[in-house]
C-alpha cells in the first residue's frame, strides 16, 4: 500500500510539474514601458511610435514610449539594463548602442548586459545631407571642399551614434577632415543645419525624406550596400566611390539582463505579429523602413553582427 500512495504521489507530482511547464507565458498584462535613448521626432522615435500604435492594437495594452536620450542615450540603457527583468521595461534601438561601447562613451557591453529579444525594422542606412542651399552638389563636391579647407566645414553628429562613425568614415574614405561638433540627436541635428549652424549632418531616412520634400535640405547619400527602394533618387555613397561609407541598421527591442526565455519568447512572438498588419507596414515603408523581425535565436545573430561590425569599425577608426 505504502508503495502504491508513494507511486500514485511520484505521478501527481510529475503531472503537476508537466501541466506548470507547458502553460503558456501570459504578456503583456499591463502597459510596458519601451525606452527609446533618442528624443522624440528622430527616425528612432518614429519607428517605435509606429510599432506602438499597432501594439495596443494587437494586445490590448499600452506601449508606452519613454523618451531618454541624456548622456548621448546611456540614461536610456542604464534605465534598462538596471530595471527588473519581468517584461515591463523594454528598450528599442540600433547600433548607436554598440557604437557607445567601441567608443568607450558608454561601460557596458551590450552583448554582455542585455537580452536581445526581437529585431523590429531594417532601414537602407542613414543619409548625408547639406542644407538645400549648400553649393555642394554631390558628395564628392562636398569632400573635396572638406580638403581644400580641412576643418573648416562643420558636420553635425552626436557622440557615440551611428552619426558619428558616418562622418568619421567618410573622412577616413574621402581622405578629408570636418571640424565635427556634437549636435546632438537626429531631433537636434534637424533644427542645427535648419538653423545655418552645420554645413553637413547625417539624417534618419524618415527625417531626410520630409526635409527634402520641403525644400530644406539635399541628400548627398544613402549608407546602404544598394539604393533604398523607397527613396531610388538617393545615391548610395558606395556608387560614388566611397565604398567604406557603408552602414545599415536593424531597430532591435531589448530586455535587461536575466530575462525567463520563455518570457522572451512570447514577446517576440507578440512583436513579430505586429509584421503582419499591412496598415502597420504601410506606414513603416513610408519612413524608409521594413519591419524584418527573427526569432530569438535570428534577433541574437543579428546583434551579434551589430557587435562584430562596431567593433571593427571602431578599430579601423582607432578606437
Amino acid at each position: 500500500m505504502k508503495k502504491f500512495l508513494a507511486a500514485l504521489l511520484a505521478a501527481i507530482m510529475a503531472l503537476s510539474l508537466t501541466i506548470v511547464a507547458g502553460a503558456e507565458v501570459e504578456w503583456p498584462t499591463s502597459a510596458i514601458t519601451l525606452v527609446v535613448p533618442a528624443k522624440a521626432g528622430g527616425g528612432t522615435d518614429v519607428y517605435a511610435r509606429i510599432t506602438a500604435e499597432y501594439f495596443e492594437k494587437t494586445t490590448g495594452q499600452p506601449l508606452v514610449i519613454m523618451n531618454m536620450a541624456d548622456g548621448a542615450g546611456s540614461v536610456g540603457y542604464e534605465a534598462v539594463r538596471n530595471a527588473k527583468p519581468d517584461g515591463l521595461t523594454l528598450m528599442w534601438y540600433h547600433p548607436s548602442l554598440f557604437v557607445s561601447y567601441y567608443t568607450h562613451t558608454y561601460n557596458y557591453s551590450p552583448i554582455e548586459n542585455f537580452t536581445p529579444i526581437v529585431t523590429m525594422s531594417k532601414n537602407s542606412g542613414n543619409c548625408i545631407v547639406v542644407p538645400a542651399s549648400s553649393p555642394y552638389q554631390t558628395l564628392d563636391d562636398l569632400v573635396n571642399a572638406a580638403k581644400e579647407k580641412p576643418g573648416k566645414l562643420i558636420a553635425g553628429i552626436q557622440t557615440g551614434s551611428q552619426a558619428q562613425f558616418l562622418i568619421e568614415l567618410l573622412q577616413l574614405d574621402g581622405e578629408c577632415k570636418f571640424k565635427t561638433v556634437d549636435a546632438g540627436t537626429d531631433a537636434e541635428r534637424v533644427t542645427a543645419i535648419l538653423g545655418g549652424q552645420l554645413d553637413v549632418t547625417v539624417f534618419s531616412p524618415a527625417n531626410a525624406s520630409t526635409y527634402e520634400e520641403s525644400g530644406d535640405v539635399r541628400v548627398l547619400c544613402i549608407s546602404g550596400e544598394e539604393r533604398s527602394p523607397f527613396f531610388p533618387d538617393w545615391p548610395t555613397a558606395k556608387e560614388q566611390g566611397y565604398e567604406q561609407v557603408v552602414y545599415t541598421s536593424h531597430q532591435v527591442i531589448y530586455g535587461p539582463l536575466g530575462m525567463d526565455p520563455e518570457m522572451v519568447e512570447k514577446i517576440n512572438q507578440v512583436f513579430s505579429g505586429i509584421m503582419d498588419d499591412e496598415t502597420a507596414n504601410e506606414k513603416i515603408n513610408a519612413v524608409g523602413c521594413v519591419f524584418q523581425c527573427y526569432d530569438v535565436a535570428g534577433s541574437e545573430e543579428v546583434v551579434a553582427g551589430q557587435d562584430s561590425t562596431m567593433k571593427t569599425l571602431s578599430e579601423l577608426l582607432g578606437y
